[in-house]
């Protein structure tokens, strides 16, 4: 008998263990891989993910948010429009 039903070795696994099978299969889980501990599923990783490439277009178009998060890019493009300059500061001519 296989060892698992996506197992394709059949009787040539006979010995190996049902962990043991999946494990040399390199089975993943998918959406759990980059959030901290792996508890905040698909939707929190879907997050980090578009916060992350916010941020970096942030950082191409020369704005400095303080903050790889939503929040901090919207705040460092509103600093931004009301300088009239992209590091967000005011400056004040002589």
């Amino acid at each position: 008998m296989a060892c698992a039903s996506s197992c394709r070795a059949g009787e040539a696994h006979a010995g190996y263990t049902y962990g043991e099978c999946l494990r040399s299969q390199n089975v993943g889980v998918m959406g759990l891989e980059s959030t901290g501990n792996g508890l905040g599923g698909y939707t929190a990783d879907k997050k980090m993910h578009s916060e992350n490439a916010a941020y970096a277009a942030a950082r191409k178009e020369g704005l400095q948010p303080k903050a790889p998060t939503m929040a901090a890019v919207d705040a460092a493009k509103r600093n931004a429009d009301l300088a009239g300059n992209a590091s967000g500061t005011i400056t004040v001519e002589a």
